[in-house]
Parts: structure tokens; sequence; C-alpha cells
């Protein structure tokens, strides 16, 4: 693997107590809510935003301070090319691919990690379906997700150009999938969403580095998200 741009000259110092700090408190949130939350008697939909917000909040928090010492950096990785939307798309629907054949041999079944949620037959508030149905998984979770693991994390693991690129590339798929089973529940979700995040954490690792930048893991995050969001939307 290559990369076109000063992602390669990283220095070995880059960032990983602050990229770690955030992963902590992703986890730590993400539990307490699992143990807590359930028990608040709380609807649908608002269990939906905190549930995000627990595992953003300190990505974002993360990520906006690893990037504010890391400038140049950051800059470089957000620079988006018109190729990076064709190689998003292509690998996006790739992955998603991969993942409905995981969640056939586990389910018997083509599944997905985005469900309608529903209140005794009846849809919560519709603003709060939007965004936990809508807006959070197609379009905001790929921006926060993306910048942190591909970006933060991924450049932090990075501890020289070429040898550790691969390296950095599985071990960032690795903790992306395991923070996504942090409220998971029963066996098979654990497989499902697991080999589903880290297939999708794979591909998109290895187009970020290849590319050295963040606009085509962006864009297939989209497109993985939205090719199984559609279809709940439309049956």
């Amino acid at each position: 693997m290559t990369a076109e741009t000063p992602v390669s000259a990283v220095p070995r110092s880059s960032g990983r107590g602050i990229v770690a700090a955030g992963l902590l408190g992703a986890a730590l949130l993400s539990l307490l809510y699992s143990v807590v939350v359930p028990r608040l008697g709380w609807n649908a939909g608002v269990r939906g935003v905190v549930s995000y917000l627990v595992f953003w909040v300190p990505l974002v928090a993360a990520t906006v301070w690893w990037a504010s010492t890391r400038r140049p950096v950051f800059k470089e990785l957000l620079r988006f090319k018109p190729i990076d939307i064709l190689w998003g798309l292509v690998i996006g629907l790739l992955a998603r691919a991969v993942a409905v054949l995981i969640d056939w041999l586990v389910y018997g079944r083509a599944g997905g990690v985005i469900s309608l949620p529903t209140i005794d037959g009846e849809q919560p508030n519709p603003w709060l379906l939007a965004f936990t149905v809508i807006l959070a998984p197609a379009l905001i979770a790929p921006f926060i997700e993306e910048s942190f693991f591909r970006g933060a994390l991924l450049t932090s693991l990075r501890t020289s150009a070429r040898s550790s690129a691969a390296i950095a590339v599985v071990a960032s798929a690795v903790i992306f999938a395991i923070m996504h089973l942090l409220q998971a529940t029963g066996v098979q979700q654990l497989l499902a969403t697991g080999g589903g995040t880290l297939v999708m954490g794979l591909a998109v690792g290895i187009l970020a580095v290849t590319t050295g930048r963040l606009g085509g893991a962006i864009v297939a995050h989209i497109t993985f998200n939205a090719a199984v969001l559609l279809p709940s939307l439309l049956g």
C-alpha cells in the first residue's frame, strides 16, 4: 500500500493518547447506555438518539483535539477528488454485498444494521425517526466515524510510511468492528454485525491508505449504510 500525502510522514508520536481517550470514552458511555438506558423507559426514538450521541461525542472530541495538533495532516486527509465518489460507490456496494452474505450465513436471510424503531407497533416521533433511521446512519455517522477511525486512529497507528500500513488498516478495522458491538445483544448479532463492520472497515481502510484521502472512505460508508437503509424504508 502507498499513500500520496504527508500521512506517510506522520511521526511516531502521532496522538495515540488522544485517540485512545476517544475510544475509551465511547466504549464506557456505550456500555453505560446498554446498562442504564433500557431501565429508564424512554421511547425508541429517544433511545436511538442517545445511542448515537454516547458513541459520537467522545469520537468527535478526540478527532477535533487530534486534528488541532496535526492540521496539515488532517487538511490533506480532507482533500476531495471526483474519483473518490466512484471508488466510494464501488467499495461501499462490494462491502455491503459481503455483509449481506454474512447475514445469510448467520441468520439464513438477508439482514441489516439499520431497522425502523417501533413502540407497540407505532412509529415514534417522526423527527426522531428521521434522525435515527436516515440522517444519523446515512450522513452523520460516515463523516464522524471515518474522520476518527480512518483519520485519527489509522494515521496514529501508522508508525512508519510503508511497513505498518497493512497492520494499521487491519488494527483500525478490528477496533472499528469491536466498537460497533458494544451495544449488540445475542451471538447472531455479534457475528453478523461484527463481520459486516469488519469487512467494511478493511475495505475503507485500504481505500483511505491507497488514496491518502478520506473522501472515498466517507462515500463508501454512506453507500454501505444506505444500501441497507433504502430497502428497509421502501419495504
